[in-house]
């Protein structure tokens, strides 16, 4: 088991808290850009940071599948992974839809009974209809969540990196049969839809996820520390060229079909995380994206909608003769900055007064279960 240390004995993971506040600076940065008119390059790149969703979900899995080898031999591993997941994931969640439900309704409409209760039982990543309803981005909260349902199955099946990567092999042509499938079944019903939903839902995002599980049986094999500085150096720079090339892919598109783009930008994620994992880039591991990473569900669940509506309607009041590129681009970086303070600053008070104590309830009510017979 890998184990690099600090100073304490205990284990440095700081470099995954600076992962997610890459993926969340990503995706941000992506919202900001669709409504503004840069060059079409630097469009391009930008909005390809959308790809941060995908490094949240190869991130997502290393954790889970790291969290799930030091905790099955509880007396009830099962229940007790769902109750954290839960109570992780869903006070914040409901919070941000309520206040969704309450600011918005007055400007699009009180939501149908469907798009409550699907978002409240987060089922919503299920059916075209919802699958972005309640909560703009809440998506892949739906995905995440329905997810969680396969990691005990799947993580207590790791033997070693051949079989995570035997996962990733099968889940690539599955994401392409069943979203094949998936247009037989809901274009015609749906035909507006139909597109956006099969590449949201999970059997197309599922690769990303496997993605993750890769790189954590590789990491768990290797002691990090242990290896000499040049390995560490070189190891971290070929997964950054790595990197590179599925970058190339995601924003140019040259041979990639759009079901296939979540399974590049898993692949993206995955070396991304390798290399850091091997040196934690001070540019990338630093005590701003630490504290992104942290913040970063609360940041994520709040910024979508109204980034994409504030972005909009400032970009609309700068003058025709101002909206050149080089305008653009500094209207972008400074809205960028904003948004980041903004939702930074409304995130940090959803963590200290939701997120924190939704966690400490899942910790109280595993404590009184463990007291009782174990059932899973």
């Amino acid at each position: 088991m890998n184990k690099e240390a600090t100073s304490s004995g205990v284990e440095n993971l700081d470099w995954i808290d600076a992962l997610r506040g890459i993926a969340i600076f990503m995706v941000v940065a992506s919202h900001v850009a669709h409504p503004c008119q840069m060059p079409p390059l630097l469009q391009r790149i930008i909005e390809s940071g959308a790809a941060g969703v995908e490094l949240f979900y190869v991130v997502s899995a290393f954790t889970l599948a790291r969290s799930w080898e030091r905790r099955k031999a509880e007396r009830a591993p099962v229940r007790n992974f769902f109750i954290r997941r839960f109570f992780r994931i869903a006070p914040l969640y409901w919070v941000v839809l309520a206040l969704s439900l309450c600011i918005f309704s007055g400007v699009y409409g009180f939501p149908g009974m469907a798009t409550l209760l699907t978002n409240f039982t987060f089922t919503h990543g299920w059916h075209p209809d919802t699958i972005q309803s309640g909560i703009v981005g809440g998506w892949s909260v739906g995905i995440e969540m329905s997810f969680y349902l396969l990691v005990p199955w799947i993580a207590d099946r790791l033997r070693n990196p051949w079989s995570a990567l035997a996962l990733l092999l099968v889940s690539v042509p599955a994401a392409y049969g069943l979203t094949w499938v998936g247009h037989l079944l809901y274009h015609q019903p749906w035909p507006c839809y139909a597109d956006s939903f099969l590449y949201f839902w999970l059997p197309c995002q599922f690769p990303a996820f496997a993605f993750g599980f890769v790189v954590y049986a590789v990491y768990r094999r290797i002691d990090v520390a242990a290896l000499p500085a040049r390995v560490r150096l070189g190891g971290s720079l070929l997964f950054c060229m790595l990197a590179v090339g599925f970058g190339f892919e995601l924003i140019f598109s040259w041979h990639c079909p759009p079901v296939l783009w979540p399974t590049v930008a898993g692949g993206l994620g995955a070396c991304v995380t390798l290399a850091v994992a091997l040196v934690p880039w001070k540019i990338l591991v630093n005590p701003f994206s630490v504290l992104m990473g942290k913040l970063s569900y609360g940041i994520y669940l709040l910024h979508t909608l109204p980034s994409l509506i504030l972005t909009a309607w400032l970009y609309a009041q700068l003058p025709v003769e101002w909206k050149g590129a080089g305008v653009s681009v500094a209207f972008f970086l400074t809205v960028f900055a904003g948004n980041l303070f903004l939702w930074m600053t409304l995130a940090h008070w959803g963590h200290r007064w939701v997120e924190v104590p939704g966690i400490a309830w899942g910790k109280r009510l595993i404590s009184r279960l463990e007291k009782y017979p174990a059932t899973l």
